[in-house]
């Protein structure tokens, strides 16, 4: 019994002991408190940086987490790098105005645009997506809401679904699958951005050429609002990571969005921000990360950028390389026509008189046939008229008399009678007459 207490004596002593070590220790290193996910609001609250020049103009305000050596393309081509910080002032320095004229696809003749309108009324894109380029969509920032809208910035399903949804639906009808993922990736935190990577990874299972991560910035509005013909939008801007292996490559896919975009919907992207971080876009080399206005815009100007936004993306996929969906036609085209919400490019009435010119053309060409009485002597008619008419017309030199004489004494209607009727006259003639045919070839 007496060894039994004794046990339980040093027990109970080492236990005080213990107790009185994690007391001490609790004192002397307390275990730090959780650090909640900042909301939306309270991202606002924080501030945003401002890029100042050295003559005190502001070129960009953003909430993204800036660093010396990030680079931006404004609105107008020019480029400024930041050389320090201060609090939330980034100061800047004025690189140069980039030439982005080489990143526009080539225009097209007169007779080509024609053409190309011509077939494009005649077969019209096909609905459904076999066959189609992929383009996916997801939200790292589930919350992101617009205050107008909502009444807050911050949502446990923000409305940037929504304005991924209408990307989508644009794209569906600009002839590609386009699928959003509703992947859910709360909280807003730094750590938001390592879930949504697995929501990246199962859509690189659908092979997208393009990877747009839809966000909404938190600054003030009026560095975001505009109105491009006649419909409310908001600006957008085009986020690059420059800590990884694509940034090179996505960095010139943005300058080739831009461009298309300024010619096209002038005004519609703010810039080009090339920002520390990686977003997730080391996985593919046309993966972007998309602005689409403020928390103090509204919706509905975020929805109608997104539809410009959506039917530029033809033409800056061609000129990456990648074929536009079958049927659909890659043109330049005005901010007017490019963001006529719910027009198609090519109107019925358009349609029908392209229809009655190819009637026309046709009753013209039976009427030739029917006339000739051949196809030899159509073909013998219309080589005449090119050859000669045309010619001419051009200010080309005439045919010389002697040839247009051998051909007219030649005729090869004869040649064919006499062949039925001897063939030995018609070795004869042939012989005769082969300088005649060397000239008809």
């Amino acid at each position: 019994m007496g060894e039994v207490k004794g046990v339980n004596c040093s027990s109970a002593r080492l236990l005080l002991i213990l107790t009185v070590i994690g007391i001490t220790m609790g004192i002397i290193c307390p275990v730090p408190t959780p650090v909640l996910a900042k909301t939306a609001e309270e991202e606002a609250a924080d501030g945003y940086y401002s890029f100042v020049t050295n003559s005190n103009e502001v070129v960009f305000v953003t909430s993204l987490k800036v660093t010396v050596g990030d680079q931006f393309i404004a609105e107008d081509n020019k480029q400024y790098t930041v050389t320090s910080l201060q609090g939330k002032i980034a100061h800047v320095k004025f690189d140069g105005k980039l030439d982005l004229s080489g990143y526009l696809p080539p225009e097209k003749g007169i007779l080509a645009a024609t053409w190309e309108k011509f077939l494009a009324a005649l077969f019209p894109s096909k609905t459904g997506t076999a066959g189609k380029q992929t383009i996916a969509i997801y939200h790292t920032h589930s919350d992101e809401s617009y205050v107008p809208t909502s009444g807050v910035s911050s949502k446990p399903w923000g409305d940037i679904y929504k304005v991924g949804r209408v990307l989508k639906d644009t794209l569906q009808k600009e002839g590609y699958n386009a699928i959003q993922s509703l992947a859910n990736h709360n909280p807003h935190d730094g750590a938001a951005y390592e879930r949504s990577r697995r929501t990246v990874m199962k859509l690189l299972r659908d092979r997208p050429v393009t990877l747009f991560d839809v966000h909404r910035d938190a600054v003030p509005a009026k560095f975001y609002t505009d109105t491009i013909s006649n419909t409310p939008v908001v600006k957008i801007t085009l986020v690059v990571g420059r800590e990884n292996q694509n940034r090179s490559t996505i960095l010139e896919y943005a300058k080739t969005i831009k461009a298309q975009t300024d010619q096209k919907v002038p005004r519609l992207i703010k810039g080009i921000f090339n920002a520390a971080g990686d977003y997730n876009q080391d996985v593919l080399p046309r993966a972007l990360l998309l602005e689409f206005g403020s928390h103090l815009t509204s919706l509905e100007r975020a929805d109608n950028a997104a539809k410009f936004f959506a039917r530029i993306m033809p033409g800056v996929l061609a000129s990456a390389g990648i074929k536009p969906p079958a049927g659909q036609r890659v043109t330049v085209r005005s901010a007017r026509e490019a963001g006529s919400l719910g027009a198609r490019e090519t109107s019925a009435a358009t349609r029908t008189a392209l229809i009655l010119v190819v009637i026309a053309v046709a009753l013209a060409a039976l009427f030739l046939i029917l006339n000739a009485g051949s196809w030899e002597e159509l073909r013998s008619q219309l080589a005449k008229f090119f050859g000669r008419e045309f010619t001419n017309a051009m200010g080309a030199r005439p045919p010389e008399p002697e040839k247009k004489q051998d051909l007219e004494e030649k005729p090869a209607v004869e040649i064919k009678v006499e062949s039925r009727v001897e063939p030995k006259d018609r070795q004869e003639d042939s012989e005769q007459g082969h300088g005649g045919s060397d000239q008809s070839e």
